[in-house]
Order: structure tokens, then C-alpha cells, then sequence
């Protein structure tokens, strides 16, 4: 049993590849994978390269060769079926990736023009009584109605009033 040579297997390769791709998209439609036909080919090709002591004749090696591709489109756990999974994992993580850094980019953006609406109320509001509120608020955050109405001497509903409004200022600022 000397076994087939690589020269052999590689002109059975160039001679019938285009039956092989053929063979290969058979086995991929069927079980409704979405993978490259070239691939599941080369898979096949290096198996077949590694066992190619075993193989005695072309019908031997054709046997190889469909096998192969059948295997590797057909189980979970060959191969070709883990590249897909480990690609399709990298893509997400990508995805993912870049959905995240969106989302930072965004809510950095919304804070930095919350700040620009804050500051502009600020140096902009004439009543003194509203700048008070807003120091209080801002400046020495006071920030829970607690906190505010304790520094204030005021009752919590007064407390949350005053903040809310000043809040609904600052919103309603720059609008026309």
C-alpha cells in the first residue's frame, strides 16, 4: 500500500474543481448554510492531503473528496462550521463595538450641549432671584430637594417647585 501521490491529487483537483464547487453548493443549498463553495473545496483538498496514504484509486479519491464536503457542511462541530462561528462572533463583537461608541459619542454630544444650554441660562438670566436658585442648585449642589430646602429654610414642596421651575427655565431658554 504505497498510498496516493500529492501530484495526483492536485491534477484531480485542477481537473475536476468546477464539479467539486458544483458538488460543494449541492451540500451548502441543501442544508441552507451560507458558506463559500472554495472554502468547503480547499477543507476538503487539505483532509484529503493528510489521509492521501489511504488512498489507493481516483474513485477512492473522489470518495474522499465528497465525503469531505458533505461533512463539513453537514456537522456542527467541523471545521468550516467553527471559522463561520468564530467570524460571525468577531462581526458582532464589531458591531457591537461600533453601536457603543455611537452611543458615547451621542450622549457626549447631549451632555456637552446640556452644559452650553446651562451656562448660556446662566450668564443670560436677569433675575436675581432665579440666579440665586440656580447657585444653590448648581454651583453649591444642592441638588435634592432635601438638600435645597434645608438650605433654603423652605418646605420640601417649595423646594421641589422651585427646582422644577428652574429646570423648565433652563430648557425653555433660547427658544423663540
Amino acid at each position: 500500500m504505497s498510498g496516493m501521490r500529492k501530484l495526483t491529487i492536485d491534477r484531480y483537483v485542477n481537473d475536476n474543481y468546477k464539479l467539486l464547487l458544483k458538488v460543494a453548493n449541492d451540500f451548502i443549498r441543501r442544508k441552507q448554510r451560507n458558506y463559500d463553495a472554495e472554502i468547503v473545496v480547499s477543507e476538503a483538498y487539505f483532509h484529503v492531503i493528510k489521509c492521501k496514504e489511504r488512498i489507493e484509486t481516483l474513485g477512492q479519491l473522489q470518495s474522499y473528496f465528497i465525503s469531505k464536503i458533505n461533512l463539513e457542511v453537514s456537522k456542527q462541530n467541523s471545521s468550516i462550521n467553527s471559522m463561520f462561528k468564530e467570524r460571525n462572533c468577531e462581526l458582532i463583537g464589531i458591531e457591537r463595538q461600533d453601536e457603543y461608541d455611537h452611543l458615547l459619542i451621542e450622549n457626549e454630544i447631549k451632555r456637552n450641549s446640556q452644559k452650553a444650554q446651562i451656562l448660556s441660562y446662566r450668564i443670560n438670566e436677569k433675575d436675581t432671584f432665579n440666579k440665586i436658585v440656580f447657585d444653590a442648585y448648581f454651583e453649591k449642589r444642592h441638588r435634592t430637594v432635601r438638600g435645597f430646602a434645608s438650605y433654603f429654610n423652605l418646605s420640601k414642596q417649595t423646594a421641589n417647585d422651585l427646582i422644577n421651575e428652574m429646570k423648565t427655565n433652563i430648557k425653555n431658554h433660547g427658544k423663540i
